[in-house]
């Protein structure tokens, strides 16, 4: 498993023991085709409850609990404790049964990812193997250099030899 795929599985796993809800690891990650059907029924079920538990957690059903359950039975309407019931059911299930659940898909979500990367790295190398083999088909002739002084002056002689060095004596 490679480290992005370490990486997403605890940002799930972190996401999870914080109580947020689990967001796939990549927008563009499809793992419908790569669960069985037992888990994706489990992984449905964890995210229902899950999402449910949220919502319970977001009126307030914690303050309600830290007060203690005297104070509960005395000031709480029952359908508010039947809530409370609830939210602890749901709090278990979703610690106890659903890591289990979400660390299989956080594992197939990663396969999924380092797939996908794969065949990305694999078609930018084509790209470039196909981009290099044109530009070494259409490589431009050398540019030659302009005339010096002695090329010109042997155009103007036509004279096929250059003049001999002069050599001094001493």
């Amino acid at each position: 498993m490679s480290c992005a795929a370490c990486v997403i599985g605890l940002g799930l796993g972190i996401a999870w023991l914080v109580g947020a809800p689990v967001q796939a690891a990549g927008s563009d990650i499809n793992i419908e085709g790569k669960l069985s059907a037992d888990q994706k029924r489990r992984y449905d079920t964890c995210r229902a409850q899950e999402a449910e538990r949220a919502e319970l957690h977001g009126t307030g059903i914690v303050a309600d609990m830290d007060k203690g359950p005297a104070w509960a039975k005395a000031n709480l309407p029952a359908q508010r404790l039947s809530q409370i019931l609830r939210y602890i059911h749901l709090d278990e299930q979703v610690k106890f049964r659903c890591g289990d659940v979400f660390a299989e898909v956080s594992v197939i979500e990663a396969e999924e990812a380092a797939r996908i990367e794969a065949a990305r790295v694999v078609a930018a190398r084509k790209a470039y193997e196909a981009r290099r083999a044109e530009m070494l088909r259409n490589i431009p002739n050398p540019v030659r250099k302009p005339a010096s002084r002695l090329t010109r002056a042997q155009t103007r002689n036509n004279t096929a030899t250059p003049p001999l060095p002069v050599r001094f004596r001493r």
